[in-house]
């Protein structure tokens, strides 16, 4: 679309990445559930009323929370004593209010240890960037783009009907999803977006896939509310797309910021746009 018209969404989006340093233990290949619930449990104990603004029942399931987790990407399940690693907390709407809460949250896991090899870390510092969906939209962007790629960093959960999506998805689906994730969470925060998305799904029919290397990649996770241990996987690898993707460019990164699919508060959905 070359008018490119975009919603006007006010929805602030803060992300806290924390630079840690190990101090011991051992960590499973996918941190992102051990996170989940050693912060889940560290802000009951800190902040009742951020615990249940986190983690508490709503009505829109898991797909509304207003926050999700970055967990470290690296597989490796222990590090040398101080080493350097990072993980990341996104809050949107209200739930930016409550990420300094977050940070004396994990500083607390990492001082006790999480999981059954009680990995330990430090809390060396704290950055916070804060953009609004629509300041997001309308950053500037390259004038052409050629061979561009999204890396689906963390397991893409995307359902069709029933089943999971285990084969590559169109742009098409991608930004209906999007769109989709944006309105639901927008609603959330109180900012109900009035926007006519057909014409950019329109367009998105002619964004075409040139390849892919994908496989379906599960990680084992215990559930403590269900008292059993379960699989959860999804997509993970790259997609490469045809053609000029600049007009697009700034809905990617969009989706960079929001990640898609199911699990989001874990990590998954992450997505990683790489241009030339």
């Amino acid at each position: 679309m070359s008018d490119k018209v975009f919603p006007h969404c006010e929805l602030p989006i803060r992300r806290a990445r924390f630079e840690l340093a190990a101090a011991g233990g051992r960590w499973p290949r996918y941190k992102g559930f051990l996170l989940h619930g050693a912060l889940g449990v560290a802000l009951w104990r800190l902040s009742p009323p951020a615990f249940a603004a986190l983690y508490g029942a709503q009505a829109e399931g898991e797909a509304g929370r207003l926050w999700l987790l970055r967990p470290p990407l690296d597989e490796c399940e222990s590090w040398l004593e101080g080493s350097r690693f990072s993980c990341e907390i996104v809050g949107m709407g209200a739930l930016t209010a409550h990420l300094p809460v977050c940070e004396a949250a994990l500083a607390l896991v990492g001082r006790e240890g999480l999981g059954g090899g009680a990995a330990r870390f430090e809390v060396l510092d704290c950055e916070t960037t804060t953009m609004t969906v629509a300041e997001i939209l309308r950053a500037p962007t390259a004038v052409s783009v050629e061979a561009p790629a999204l890396r689906l960093l963390t397991p893409l959960r995307l359902k069709q009907g029933e089943r999971y999506l285990h084969e590559p998805p169109s742009m098409h689906l991608l930004m209906r999803r999007l769109f989709a994730r944006l309105s639901l969470l927008a609603r959330q925060a109180g900012m109900a977006t009035d926007f006519d998305w057909k014409p950019w799904l329109a367009a998105a029919d002619a964004v075409a896939l040139d390849g892919f290397r994908l496989a379906w990649v599960e990680w084992p996770r215990y559930s403590a509310r269900q008292r059993a241990e379960m699989v959860l996987g999804g997509l993970q690898g790259e997609l490469l797309l045809s053609g000029d993707l600049a007009p697009w460019l700034p809905w990617l990164r969009l989706l960079e910021a929001l990640h898609l699919g199911g699990k989001t508060t874990f990590g998954f959905g992450r997505v990683e746009v790489a241009v030339k």
